[in-house]
């Protein structure tokens, strides 16, 4: 727990992974091997979560809605795109 709050990250690699196990994150899931989606509903038993702090963007931000528990936050921080395209949520890019 990093301040009372119950942890989980996604990343693309094992070492990205273990950085963020070390870093204090609870559970991990690497989501180039696994549906990020299915795998918060297993850890939260379909509860879902209060918030996502999304790094990357486009690949990730849409299909994070599904983890939130109802009129939750989903906060974009950046777009880790290379074409820095604009992004809107209504057409998925």
């Amino acid at each position: 727990m990093i301040l009372g709050a119950y942890v989980i990250g996604t990343t693309s690699t094992k070492e990205k992974a273990d950085k963020a196990k070390a870093c204090g994150a609870d559970e991990v899931i690497i989501y180039s091997n696994k549906d990020f989606v299915k795998e918060v509903n297993r850890i939260t038993e379909s509860a879902g979560v209060n918030v996502i702090y999304d790094g990357v963007g486009k690949a990730t931000f849409s299909k994070g809605k599904l983890c939130l528990k109802e009129r939750q936050k989903n906060c974009l921080r950046c777009l880790r795109d290379e074409k820095r395209r604009p992004f809107s949520e209504d057409k998925g890019v």
